[in-house]
């Protein structure tokens, strides 16, 4: 789930094959953009999520995702 306290969240999807990245500024278009990629050919290899870990309720809220995908 996204930090909604963050100050500056970054999302972004890099993909592998065709060395490019792409950058989006809300999770929500991260989410959108992920769904058109991961079309049953698309694999994903790797997300990494960096922001405040809650112990309590095992929830990441998450300032940082890149997710990368063998395109």
């Amino acid at each position: 789930m996204p930090d909604a306290s963050a100050t500056s969240p970054r999302f972004g999807i890099a993909q592998i094959k065709s060395w490019s990245v792409d950058s989006f500024g809300t999770f929500s278009d991260l989410v959108t953009a992920l769904t058109t990629d991961l079309n049953g050919t698309t694999d994903a290899l790797l997300v990494f999520a960096d922001g405040p870990y809650n112990a309590t309720t095992g929830v990441l809220s998450a300032d940082q995702i890149i997710v990368l995908l063998n395109d």
